[in-house]
């Protein structure tokens, strides 16, 4: 395979892995929004493995880098030690996948600060409700060991657990 080839390549591979973790991103924001916690740990499982594939892929793309540099000349572009490898028609794909790198880096890090405010979000709202519960619950509405059970059809708090 030549060089332009595989730097193509592995770039193609880098947008799929951030494509995959974006989607990854909407799916738990999904979740968050709908209120489904059971969802969150298998899509938490899924992007560690992403995360993981992307990882390898970066250390990639710097030996790649680190291999194909020629140290005597010094770049000005960092892109240098691939474009030398391009054709045209590569340098002109290569221009396309990098722009949809960055374009994916800033919609991933949206997605991450927008599920980041809606985890926050969600854990006030319980901590708000649990203190609601302990401190200004109406206490016949509440079962405690060693009482009868409230005349009430809706507990609302058991002090057992």
């Amino acid at each position: 395979m030549s060089q332009g080839r595989t730097i193509l390549s592995l770039l193609r591979k880098r947008v799929d892995a951030l494509s995959a973790l974006k989607e990854s991103l909407l799916h738990q924001q999904h979740a968050l929004l709908e209120n489904q916690p059971h969802r969150l740990e298998a899509i938490n499982v899924e992007q560690v493995a992403i995360m993981e594939d992307i990882q390898a892929l970066e250390v990639e793309w710097a030996t790649l880098k680190k291999q194909l540099q020629n140290s005597s000349a010094p770049a000005v572009d960092p892109d240098y030690p691939y474009i030398q490898y391009l054709s045209d028609d590569e340098l002109l794909e290569f221009e396309q996948l990098k722009t949809q790198v960055r374009a994916l880096g800033e919609e991933i890090q949206r997605l991450k600060e927008n599920n980041q405010a809606l985890i926050e979000n969600s854990l006030g709202f319980v901590r708000a409700v649990l203190r609601s519960v302990e401190s200004g619950v109406d206490s016949q509405a509440v079962y405690r060991p060693g009482r009868q059970r409230p005349r009430q059809r809706n507990i609302v708090l058991d002090k057992t657990l």
